[in-house]
């Protein structure tokens, strides 16, 4: 692996928000999931249908964020994602057997996916920015290696987190229930403390990069439409162009095979001449 990758702040500093927003959002899958069976004693059913607003939302999300974000800074797009995701983690910790999905999931939910869109997107976007062709694999590689160590590495911290809290329960033999939410707050609190350590590292180490411009037309293109010729007239003129293209290969094409022709020809005359020869 050459090590001059690693001079790019971008990278560097991308591959630690990739470790970090993946220990966050394996926290979130997996607490809200412990939360929704033990606090709230709902079956496995029940829980799956609670995820579902989402699922689905990230579907959209996703969708328009990948339409609009070319038009816009990257920086800022993290920094509000790590806020966001910060808050999803804070509203989460509110939760007891008492209070409403509605209340308080079902928007952390919403937050949540928002979150995730603004700053995994853009974070992925920025790990490569800097890298030649011939490193973009390498790049890409490493980048996805900081997501695969933040899940397990965030998700075992987190839950060292929520056992050291919930340790006089589970020692008077308690292991299941709403007594439980303490641990669990603890380890949102220790999710938004991933996420605002991702919102400093980003405000100060990851540089400004300027939104990417769509591709423009080509220049010949464009100085026909600025001096009026029609839309019809260039299409025309690249149709006779082709088929120049065209006349000039059925030519080639044609005057190949003469040429063959008249080869096999004198080849053929050159064996009647040496058989008469011979016969003399």
């Amino acid at each position: 692996m050459p090590l001059r990758i690693w001079k790019s702040k971008r990278f560097s500093s991308s591959v630690i928000l990739a470790f970090v927003q993946m220990a966050m959002f394996q926290g979130v899958i997996y607490f809200a999931n412990m939360v929704f069976q033990e606090v709230y004693q709902w079956s496995a059913i029940q829980t799956a249908l609670g995820f579902l607003v989402h699922s689905l939302l990230a579907v959209v999300v996703f969708t328009a964020l990948g339409r609009i974000m070319p038009r816009l800074h990257l920086k800022p797009l993290i920094l509000v994602g790590f806020l966001l995701r910060c808050g999803t983690a804070l509203l989460f910790s509110f939760i007891d057997e008492h209070k409403s999905y509605w209340r308080f999931a079902f928007p952390a939910f919403i937050i949540h996916i928002f979150g995730v869109g603004f700053s995994m997107l853009p974070i992925q976007i920025t790990a490569i920015r800097d890298a030649d062709n011939k490193d973009q694999g390498l790049v890409g590689a490493i980048y996805n290696t900081g997501l695969q160590l933040g899940a397990p590495f965030g998700l075992a911290i987190l839950n060292v987190i929520a056992v050291s809290a919930n340790r006089d329960a589970l020692d008077s033999g308690v292991h299941s229930g709403p007594i439980l939410m303490k641990g669990y707050r603890n380890a949102f609190y220790g999710m938004i403390a991933l996420g605002l350590f991702g919102f400093v590292l980003t405000a100060i180490i990851l540089p400004w990069d300027k939104p990417q411009r769509p591709a423009q037309k080509p220049t010949a293109e464009i100085k026909d439409l600025e001096a009026g010729a029609p839309v019809e007239a260039n299409e025309e003129k690249m149709l006779d162009a082709d088929e120049e293209v065209l006349r000039s290969s059925s030519f080639s094409s044609s005057s190949k095979v003469e040429s063959d022709a008249n080869t096999i020809t004198t080849k053929i005359d050159a064996a009647d001449t040496y058989k008469e020869q011979n016969k003399v």
